[in-house]
C-alpha cells in the first residue's frame, strides 16, 4: 500500500541491538576519558580552596604573635601535651571563622551547635577542634594541625615513639623564627637557619603510622599537601619534596618515613 512515503522511508528500521550497544560502549568509553580529568580539576580547585582557609588561618596567627607581649605563635607552652591539634585559642584570641578549619577535601565539617562551655576555664570552645582524623572520616576533627615547636619529634624519629618526650623542643616566637639554627646534619641541614619563609606553622591534617607524610586518607591524598609558612606564604608541598622540607622546618633529625 502506497501511504505516500518515499520507498527508502518505508522501508528504514530502527536502531538495532548491536547499534544501541555500540552507542552505549562508546558513551562509557567517553564518560572514562572525562570522569578522571572532572575529579582532577574538581580536586584542584578543593586545594586551593584549602590553601586560601590556611592563607587566613596564618595570616591570624601572625596578627595574634605581632600582639603577644613574648611574640608567641601560640599559647601552649608545653610540647609534651601534643598540642599538634588543639587550635581553639585562634578561635577565641583570633577571632578564626571555625569553618576555615575544615578543608573541603574532606568529610570533617563545622557544626556550629557543637560548641560549649569548658567546664574548667568557663571559656567556650568546639569540640571537632581537637583532632584530625582522616579525610574520609566524618566525626569530630579539624582538617588541620599546627606545629608550634621546632624539635619537639626528635625523639620519635631516633626511636622513642612517646610524643610526649620533648624536652628539647624549642617554641617558635617572633625571635626564635630568625634566630632557630639546625642541631642536626639530617640532610647537611646542621648550622643552617630556616628562617620564617621554610618554618612550617600549618599543615594539612595526618594520621600515623606515617605522621607528616602525605597518605591515601590524609587531606589530598597522597600526591602532598599544603602548607602555611611562617612568613605567611602557603604552598603545595609535594610528596617528594616533602620530608625534607618538614626536617628543614623541625629539625627533628629525620631522614626517613617511618620512626626506627
Amino acid at each position: 500500500m502506497d501511504n505516500g512515503y518515499p520507498e527508502e522511508r518505508r522501508n528504514r528500521a530502527g536502531m538495532t541491538l548491536v547499534e544501541l550497544l555500540v552507542v552505549i560502549a562508546v558513551l562509557g568509553l567517553l564518560a572514562a576519558l572525562l570522569l578522571p580529568g572532572l575529579g582532577r580539576a574538581r580536586e584542584r580547585g578543593r586545594r586551593a580552596a584549602c590553601l586560601n582557609n590556611l592563607k587566613q588561618i596564618v595570616t591570624a596567627n601572625l596578627i595574634y604573635a605581632d600582639e603577644d607581649d613574648a611574640g608567641r605563635l601560640s599559647p601552649h607552652d608545653d610540647a609534651s601535651i601534643h598540642p599538634f591539634f588543639h587550635h581553639n585559642w585562634l578561635w577565641l584570641k583570633a577571632g578564626v571563622n571555625p569553618k576555615l578549619f575544615f578543608c573541603p577535601s574532606t568529610r570533617q565539617r563545622y557544626k556550629p551547635d557543637s560548641a560549649r562551655v569548658s567546664p574548667f576555664s568557663g571559656e567556650p570552645y568546639i569540640p571537632a577542634f581537637t583532632a584530625s582524623t582522616g579525610r574520609w572520616k566524618s566525626d569530630a576533627g579539624n582538617s588541620y594541625q599546627m606545629l608550634p615547636f621546632y624539635r619537639n619529634m626528635e625523639n620519635y624519629w631516633n626511636g622513642n615513639t612517646d610524643y610526649r618526650n620533648n624536652s628539647d623542643a624549642v617554641p617558635k616566637t617572633l625571635n626564635t623564627l630568625n634566630s632557630f639554627r639546625h642541631r642536626y646534619d639530617a640532610f647537611s641541614l646542621q648550622d643552617k637557619a630556616p628562617g620564617p619563609s621554610a618554618t612550617w606553622l600549618f599543615c594539612d591534617g595526618d594520621k600515623r603510622p606515617r605522621p607528616f607524610y602525605p597518605d591515601p586518607e590524609n587531606n589530598h591524598g597522597q600526591a602532598g599537601g599544603n602548607v602555611a609558612f611562617a612568613d605567611g606564604a602557603v604552598r603545595w608541598v609535594s610528596r617528594a619534596d616533602y620530608v625534607y622540607s618538614h626536617e628543614l622546618s623541625q629539625d627533628n633529625n629525620r631522614t626517613r618515613l617511618y620512626p626506627r
